[in-house]
């Protein structure tokens, strides 16, 4: 935005850590001193508009209700599900649970969701209910879902379609890829090793389509509670590399001959989709959430839940023909829809109808 010529201002708040943790939790519903301080803060900027990204926990939803008490336009991105979901993820009992979209979120309270406590579940379940009550929801002009998947799950959660827009996230040129695919013997995993993530039926997967993988590798870079696990039960052919700086796993990326993404909850958005796509590098995993919006023709997917199906996925990858010509659609899809160029009209666009919008009401 800034390179177009607009004036942006961000402000960045953390979530604390240690004992003042509880204290900020404890205001997590209704915080109405800690958002006049931070519109205070922001009124010398005199924003046209204000693009909101996230309201928990140490900012609260009161926040909404002070830009919109002084005449701002709102805008609000929705990076996850917290509007509904007490953890944000709409998952429990590793698999996607749909129990509080349009209803209390009062069942995640009940099981705990939001890091496996009630107590802090209740607190995230306050902020849900909070925000409904003081109907904070309908000061935003326009909330930016960025795939299908989260547009349709808060429209079935009650938010206004008219007022749910598409728009993707968007990616900085990591540049071209020096040698096709094929000329490499490596498939990438790169995050978190997390039952969300799917990387156990990648792995039981990946055992079953070994006999037709020839030498292929899959490397998996990251972390997470199921690595000691993963590790041990690992088929033939596959590599562990912990957690990577960002640099040296956007270039394992960019070397692959193909990306596994196996996930299997609703995830939003995907942005290391994008990493690999920008690099030219096929995309070989599952169906589920936003997945199947961002790759498009850029890779193969698999129904989620079918370790056969995935494994024949993962096959494919062995063809050189198949991952040099699906690489040369992932960098041509980059480039036509997940370039800042690509997207900064769309986001000028959503501005000035907040701005007419605003100014209408005023």
């Amino acid at each position: 935005m800034r390179d177009a010529g607009h004036d942006v201002e961000v402000y960045e708040v953390e979530n604390p850590h240690g004992a003042r943790t509880f204290n900020a939790l404890a205001h997590a519903p209704w915080d109405r001193r800690g958002a006049r301080d931070v519109v205070a803060a922001t009124d010398a900027f005199d924003a046209d508009v204000v693009h909101l990204h996230n309201t928990w926990f140490a900012l609260s939803p009161a926040v909404i209700a002070e830009f919109a008490a002084r005449g701002r336009a709102l805008v609000m991105t929705l990076h996850n599900y917290r509007l509904m979901c007490v953890d944000g993820s709409l998952w429990r009992d590793n698999t996607i649970c749909r129990e509080c979209i349009g209803r209390s979120p009062m069942p995640g309270v009940v099981h705990g969701c939001y890091r496996n406590s009630r107590p802090l579940s209740a607190v995230a379940a306050a902020t849900i209910v909070s925000a409904r009550r003081h109907h904070v929801w309908d000061d935003v002009h326009t909330f930016i879902a960025p795939t299908d998947t989260v547009r349709t799950a808060h429209v079935d959660a009650g938010l206004d379609a008219a007022r749910v827009v598409v728009k993707p996230h968007f990616l900085t040129d990591l540049g071209a890829r020096a040698d096709p695919p094929s000329k490499s013997r490596t498939i990438v995993y790169a995050g978190r090793l997390a039952p969300t993530k799917g990387v156990e039926r990648l792995l039981a997967a990946w055992r079953v389509a070994a006999p037709d993988l020839g030498d292929l590798e899959l490397l998996i870079v990251g972390d997470g509670p199921l690595r000691e696990q993963l590790e041990r039960e690992a088929p033939r052919g596959v590599r562990f590399a912990g957690v990577r700086p960002l640099d040296e796993t956007r270039a394992h990326i960019k070397q692959a001959r193909a990306f596994a993404f196996a996930s299997e909850w609703l995830e939003p958005f995907g942005l290391v989709l994008l990493e690999a796509m920008a690099a030219g590098t096929p995309i070989v995993g599952t169906d589920t959430g936003s997945t199947a919006d961002i790759v498009g023709d850029a890779g193969r997917l698999a129904p989620t839940g079918s370790t056969s199906a995935l494994a024949a996925v993962l096959r494919e990858a062995a063809d050189d023909g198949t991952v040099d010509a699906l690489g040369a659609v992932a960098r041509a899809r980059y480039e036509q829809r997940y370039t800042p160029d690509a997207n900064r009209p769309q986001l000028e666009a959503i501005y000035r109808s907040a701005i007419e919008g605003s100014k209408r009401a005023g």
